[in-house]
C-alpha cells in the first residue's frame, strides 16, 4: 500500500501547486497607465473601451482577433493614415479595455459592442477592417448596420474553423483557470504567434510584451478563464450568408497550410466578395505583409467616396 499512498501523496502536491500556481495574484495597474499618445477611452454599454485614432479621412474601424489588440494594426496602419481616418477598438476581454469576468464574450456580443461603439463615436459611414475573430465580427456588424458600412476587409476570417481547441471542454478545476494563466506567459504566446506567422523573425521581443500588455490590467486571467469556460464551438456560415456588403477578403499564401476548402467556402457564402492571396505570409497578413495589404486595401477602398467624419 506504501506505493499506492506515495502516488496519491504526489498527485495531491501536484496538484495543491497547480491550485497556488493558477490563482497566484499577478500585481496589475490602471490601463489608462499603458495608454499610448493616440488612445481615447469611451464608455459603450457600461464597459470602459479603449481605442486609438491615428490620421485623417473617411474613417476606418480596425478590430482585431483573440488575444490581439490594437497593436496588431500598427505596421498597416503606417500606410493607411495618410488617406483613412483610423479607429481601432480593443474588444471588451482585450487590450486596454475592461475585462469583467461575468460578461458575455460570444462574437454576437463583440460585435454588439463594435456596433455601440460606431455609435457612440459619432460615425455614420465607415469602412471596416477584422482579423481573424475580428473578420467575423466585422461581418456580423456589416450584416447589422448596411447603410453605415460601406465595405470591408476581412483578413483570415475565422467562419468555420472557430472556436477553441476541443480538448477544452474537458478541463475541470483550476485546469482552465491555469490554461488562462498560461496564455499570459511570455512563453506561452512566443509559441502561439510563432505558430501564426510565416517569418518567424517577425516575432520580436517588442511584439510579444505587446501582447502581453494585458495581462498588466485588471481581470485580465479571470476574463481569459470566463472565455476558456464558454466553450463556444458555434461556426459562423450563416452570418457569411447574410453579408451584402462588398467584400474583400485576404489571405495568407502559406503552401499546403493554406485553408483551400475554408477559402472556397466563403467565396461562396458571401455574395459580394473577392479573394486575394498575400504572398509569404501566415495568419497575421497585416503586420508580415504590410505594404501588399495596404495596397489591396486602398485598391479596394478608393473606388467608393466617402465624407471625413
Amino acid at each position: 500500500m506504501k506505493p499506492l499512498r506515495y502516488c496519491i501523496v504526489i498527485v495531491a502536491l501536484v496538484y495543491g501547486a497547480l491550485i497556488v500556481y493558477a490563482y497566484a495574484p499577478i500585481p496589475t495597474v490602471a490601463p489608462e497607465t499603458l495608454a499610448g499618445p493616440h488612445s481615447h477611452f469611451i464608455p459603450v454599454d457600461g464597459k470602459n473601451i479603449h481605442y486609438t485614432v491615428q490620421g485623417s479621412g473617411p474613417a476606418i474601424v480596425l478590430v482585431h482577433g483573440f488575444g490581439g489588440s490594437t497593436i496588431v494594426w500598427d505596421r498597416l496602419s503606417e500606410y493607411l493614415e495618410p488617406h483613412y481616418s483610423l479607429y481601432a477598438l480593443d474588444l471588451p476581454g482585450f487590450g486596454l479595455s475592461d475585462k469583467p469576468v461575468d460578461a458575455c464574450y460570444a462574437l454576437s456580443s463583440q460585435a454588439d459592442i463594435v456596433g455601440a461603439y460606431i455609435r457612440a463615436i459619432g460615425l455614420e459611414q465607415i469602412f471596416l477592417i477584422g482579423h481573424s475573430m475580428g473578420g467575423v465580427i466585422v461581418a456580423d456588424v456589416a450584416a447589422q448596420l448596411p447603410d453605415t458600412v460601406m465595405k470591408l476587409v476581412m483578413i483570415e476570417p475565422g467562419f468555420y474553423q472557430g472556436g477553441p481547441p476541443a480538448f477544452l471542454q474537458h478541463l475541470f478545476f483550476p485546469f482552465e483557470r491555469a490554461m488562462a494563466r498560461l496564455f499570459y506567459t511570455r512563453t506561452g504566446r512566443e509559441k502561439s504567434l510563432q505558430a501564426s506567422y510565416y517569418d518567424t523573425s517577425r516575432v520580436t521581443p517588442e511584439l510579444v510584451d505587446g501582447m502581453l500588455t494585458a495581462r498588466r490590467t485588471p481581470g485580465a486571467i479571470a476574463a481569459m478563464e470566463a472565455m476558456t469556460r464558454a466553450h463556444n464551438y458555434e461556426h459562423y456560415g450563416h452570418i457569411a450568408k447574410a453579408l451584402k456588403t462588398p467584400s474583400l477578403i485576404l489571405w495568407g499564401e502559406r503552401g499546403e497550410a493554406t485553408p483551400r476548402a475554408d477559402i472556397e467556402r466563403i467565396s461562396r457564402d458571401v455574395s459580394q466578395s473577392q479573394v486575394l492571396f498575400i504572398e509569404q505570409c501566415g495568419h497575421y497578413v497585416q503586420d508580415e505583409q504590410p505594404v501588399r495589404t495596404a495596397q489591396a486595401v486602398l485598391e479596394f477602398f478608393q473606388s467608393h467616396a466617402v465624407n471625413a467624419p
